[in-house]
């Protein structure tokens, strides 16, 4: 199983992180994420899109990850939206209860609809 990550910016503002995952969000790969995502909240990214169409596995620290990462972003007024979440992550979001705090949307075109100005 291979990891992979890709982080860019979207959006007329250029406040907005896409983030899409391959493979396994295990503990290494969430503090990297950890990391990075410091760095773009420093940089002006107040607005996430996490793109789990390719993901496999989500640890216990990834799950804390996303948790960590929207409370610093709603700091900031900002928020985080997970796309195209295969049905196997979807039913672990429901289980404990994450489909309550995050917005899923099916596409980034979705996603955008909600986090960019009119």
């Amino acid at each position: 199983m291979v990891n992979n990550v890709q982080i860019k910016t979207v959006g007329t503002q250029a406040n907005i992180a896409v983030i899409q995952i391959r493979g396994a969000l295990d503990t290494p790969l969430a503090y990297d994420l950890e990391r990075k995502s410091n760095i773009l909240i420093q940089s002006g990214i107040s607005k996430c899109i996490i793109n789990l169409e390719h993901i496999e596995y989500i640890s216990s620290a990834g799950i804390e990850f996303f948790h960590g990462l929207a409370y610093k972003l709603r700091e900031n007024h900002g928020d985080v939206i997970f796309t195209q979440v295969p049905e196997k992550i979807y039913k672990l979001f429901e289980m404990i209860g994450l489909t309550a705090v995050f917005q899923i949307k099916n596409s980034l075109t979705e996603a955008m609809g909600e986090l960019e100005p009119f």
